[in-house]
């Protein structure tokens, strides 16, 4: 998969949404995500960037449309579209 593709997941923090944000890195995506928790954003957004995978994470609530639009244009901030949505949350 191409460098330039971005998949985008929700509740990424634990679990589920943490072990597809790690195997989209691992298959080459750019990966853009969010949580409530700002500490558990940071500390994930670290230990995918130790793990060689390009990520941008950004705290937010899927439920508060203005999270939603700040998350997505966080993630989109560089080159590129949203090609994926992961919604874990």
């Amino acid at each position: 998969m191409p460098q330039d593709r971005i998949a985008f997941v929700t509740g990424a923090t634990e679990g589920i949404g943490r072990a597809i944000a790690f195997a989209l890195g691992r298959e080459g995506w750019r990966v853009g995500f969010c949580a409530r928790t700002a500490d558990k954003v940071e500390s994930l957004e670290h230990e995918l960037d130790a793990a060689g995978i390009d990520a941008a994470g950004v705290t937010a609530d899927v439920g508060v449309e203005a999270d939603v639009r700040a998350a997505v244009a966080h993630v989109t901030t560089r080159p590129g579209t949203i090609d994926t949505l992961v919604n874990n949350a």
